[in-house]
């Protein structure tokens, strides 16, 4: 979790361990919060997480008018793609290997 100067909640994320991998489940960042590095360094902690627990790789999803821009910054990799899921739009499949 990530809080502000007040102690009030600007983010925080949700991840599982699934056999040798983490999945980022949820990533919720404020929105006076975006674009200040929030993120990145939950995202830091997360992969300082997955390392001491010797996890090979972090994998999300999101969707085309989400943030896949935002994760391949940190270095995730598109592996994979639905076309018009939801109606419309893109789901992608994203891995950072560690």
């Amino acid at each position: 979790m990530a809080q502000n100067e007040q102690g009030e909640y600007v983010g925080g994320l949700q991840a599982s361990v699934v056999w040798s991998y983490c999945v980022l489940e949820l990533l919720w960042l404020s929105e006076e919060t975006r674009g200040q590095g929030v993120g990145s360094q939950l995202i830091e902690q997360l992969v300082v997480f997955a390392k001491e627990k010797q996890l090979t790789q972090i994998r999300t999803e999101t969707l085309d008018f989400q943030a896949k821009p935002f994760y391949e910054k940190q270095g995730f990799k598109v592996y994979g793609e639905i076309d018009d899921s939801p109606k419309g739009h893109k789901t992608y499949f994203l891995v950072k290997v560690l």
